[in-house]
């Protein structure tokens, strides 16, 4: 097939998936013989959609694609017409909907067969529609320059919920290596490790203000939770306070809290639900920017690894007051971001994507921003060393047109989405990102 207009496109994809459940009359056989016929590289997709784990993969793959729901309303959904049409839409979008899984595809199911209908069309859609840069495919990648030794690029997988507890005498917990239970106690309380990657203080979610049977305050210690490169986890605050850590940050706590105010120290990156007490304010402080972040009860995001030339605080819900170390300050409102420069400039604009600031937390990869910006996200997370080679243009945009990909993808697939923009190229050698322009 020389011109892959959708209503062609579709058509394939319902012979191929005919074919594979053994309902292929006679006369679809002669039209799928003769689109095979026509290119190599039909048949070279046909052999590929005959091997059931290769399909999953391919399946996998198009999930993982940011924005295919998007791709599927403007692209292809305006094609399915009638009410034949609209049943296959409504399946289709619930296959798209659909989480990945761990076990093998089953083919019967109606989610299966519209699964297979939009991942073929997809696959043949988007390379003749797009002439500059193809969605990445299994069976369409942007190949990689890959020179590892073999078996070393395997050992380069995405970060997981893992991270140390160092507690008030100095004892590190690594808490991936211990059951879930009672992990520690810390004067009147407890804390606690689930089975979800979190760790909580207290049986209520909050610490006690005084000892039982004292009228003497209770004397705050403090504990850590850490987390390496490659690694994220959760934590309840002795207040109730949620905090959710990304790779290489370090959040530092009172157990309990005591005083006026609930201050913690962060260095790196956390993303905040603050329990609501108008009585003690809630502050984070980022020592090393010379940052003093102030709430009440709200959501919001903090950057502020040391590597960052810029700190960033983004507010979802409710309002923070920053201030920076010259003594500028400003209040941020819903959808607000506050960025601090290395010249202690302090700066209050409404965010153009607040999401992406909590991409993260929602097991999403950002593409958004600049070169550097994005390599150094990936660097944390998948641990592991950039270099640059020749003049690659730091401070523009990566990839604007997809957004995000799934925190979990492989590191070669997300350097694909990246190179598939023609103006950036990568390669891998000896666990190390090498990127030219």
């Amino acid at each position: 097939m020389e011109n892959y207009d959708l209503s062609s496109t579709f058509r394939i994809a319902e012979l191929i998936l005919h074919k594979q459940e053994n309902k292929l009359p006679m006369e679809e056989a002669e039209e799928l013989e003769a689109w095979l016929q026509a290119s190599e590289r039909n048949e070279a997709l046909l052999a590929e959609c005959n091997d059931e784990n290769n399909l999953q993969e391919l399946i996998n793959t198009y999930f993982s694609a940011t924005d295919t729901d998007i791709a599927f309303e403007t692209k292809i959904a305006p094609h399915l017409r009638g009410e034949e049409g609209i049943q296959k839409r409504e399946g289709i979008v619930r296959g798209m909907g659909a989480k990945r899984g761990t076990g093998r595809f089953y083919w019967m199911t109606g989610i299966a067969a519209a699964s297979l209908i939009a991942t073929v069309a997809t696959m043949l859609w988007y390379p003749h529609s797009n002439e500059r840069g193809a969605l990445p495919t299994a069976s369409n990648p942007i190949v990689l320059k890959k020179v590892t030794a073999p078996g070393a690029e395997a050992a380069i997988i995405p970060g997981r919920q893992r991270a140390e507890l160092t507690l008030s005498n100095g004892k590190i917990i690594p808490l991936d290596n211990v059951p879930d239970g009672l992990v520690s106690v810390e004067g009147s309380t407890r804390i606690v490790k689930t089975n979800k990657g979190l760790v909580s203080y207290g049986a209520a979610g909050t610490a006690l203000a005084t000892n039982p049977g004292s009228a003497s305050p209770q004397i705050a210690s403090y504990n850590a939770l850490s987390t390496p490169k490659g690694g994220t986890y959760k934590i309840v605050l002795p207040d109730g306070t949620i905090a959710w850590l990304n790779a290489a940050s370090t959040l530092r706590y009172p157990v309990p809290f005591t005083g006026d105010e609930r201050m913690v120290t962060l260095s790196g990156e956390a993303y905040f639900e603050v329990a609501k007490d108008p009585t003690k304010p809630f502050i984070v402080k980022v020592a090393h920017k010379d940052i003093n972040i102030q709430v009440l009860g709200t959501h919001f995001n903090v950057l502020a690894y040391e590597e960052e030339p810029i700190s960033m605080t983004t507010v979802l819900e409710g309002s923070v007051k920053v201030t920076a170390g010259t003594g500028a300050s400003g209040t941020l409102q819903k959808g607000q971001q506050a960025t601090t420069g290395l010249d202690g400039v302090l700066q209050v604009a409404n965010s153009k994507d607040a999401a992406s600031a909590i991409a993260w937390t929602n097991g999403r990869l950002s593409l958004n921003g600049s070169i550097a910006n994005i390599m150094r996200d990936i660097s944390r997370w998948y641990d592991v060393p950039v270099e640059y080679k020749g003049k690659v243009d730091l401070i523009g945009p990566a990839f604007g047109g997809y957004g995000s990909v799934p925190r979990d993808s492989s590191l070669t697939y997300v350097l694909s989405v990246l190179q598939a923009t023609g103006s950036i190229h990568f390669s891998i050698e000896k666990r190390r990102i090498i990127v030219t322009p």
